[in-house]
């Protein structure tokens, strides 16, 4: 299973490379992500001490990514399964021996990874914002943390979600209006009731990241109460169980469409 599952993922990645629309949201989700953790958007004097932070500076990237990436990555992976289908390219995957199981992980696989790639500039382009505004050197423990624990969870789920919601649907268009109205309530209508659930769990992860962050940033934790570490392990793994359980719900649907056209029509042999 491991070659096909390769193949796939490989094929889909250098389909996802060649599309235009991919290396744009790649610009804007850092471009964006720069900007909120620079003193373009803190000009405060009073916030100029932050930028000493490591932790502060990563915090402020990674939210900012994640947050953004939640949205406009929906529309990068949610037809992937669907393209196929409308071009009859399943049918060539089919004939090679790839199984549902292989062509189902390696869209998924492929989508998340050219997600996770898209912010890797993030890695270096936030502390040479830091090295160059306070003239402090930067630590690299705590970008790698925020990507590992908020962006790369999130991204898991919202590719599994878009992914698996648009395919079963029938029409990727069907997904996204829902998808970008709580998308965007969660993200930035405060507004909205909060339930205790979402002190652990929400879309884009801000509440478990924040919680960790902010320990690490005296002159910030007092906006952003420290959050146990439990609760981050908690929304850690609701995100990913509830990707594993799309997943395996849209397998099974692949597997059953799979089998049931591979059936020969009655009378023939």
């Amino acid at each position: 299973m491991m070659p096909r599952l390769w193949a796939v993922t490989w094929y889909e990645l250098k389909m996802r490379w060649r599309s235009g629309g991919y290396w744009l949201v790649v610009l804007l989700v850092n471009a964006w992500a720069l900007f909120v953790a620079s003193p373009l958007n803190y000009r405060s004097d009073t916030d100029w001490p932050l930028f000493r932070s490591s932790w502060w500076m990563a915090g402020q990237a990674f939210n900012a990514a994640t947050v953004l990436m939640a949205g406009l990555g929906a529309f990068l992976v949610a037809d992937r399964m669907l393209r196929d289908r409308t071009l009859e390219t399943w049918e060539c995957l089919r004939a090679r021996g790839v199984f549902p199981g292989a062509y189902v992980l390696g869209k998924w696989a492929s989508s998340a990874l050219s997600l996770f790639l898209a912010v890797c500039p993030l890695l270096v382009g936030t502390p040479l914002v830091q090295w160059h505004v306070s003239h402090t050197v930067p630590q690299f423990w705590p970008f790698f943390l925020a990507w590992a624990t908020e962006y790369v969870p999130v991204i898991l789920f919202a590719s599994a979600l878009a992914l698996s919601a648009a395919t079963l649907l029938g029409d990727a268009r069907l997904f996204y209006v829902p998808y970008l109205v709580v998308w965007y309530l969660d993200s930035f209508s405060w507004w909205v009731p909060q339930p205790p659930i979402r002190e652990v769990l929400n879309f884009n992860g801000t509440a478990a990241l924040f919680g960790l962050i902010a320990t690490h940033v005296p002159d910030w934790a007092a906006h952003y109460p420290p959050i146990a570490t439990w609760e981050v392990l908690l929304n850690l793994g609701l995100l990913i169980s509830a990707g594993g359980a799309l997943l395996l719900i849209l397998w099974r649907k692949e597997k059953g469409r799979w089998i049931g056209s591979a059936r020969l029509p009655r009378g023939r042999a």
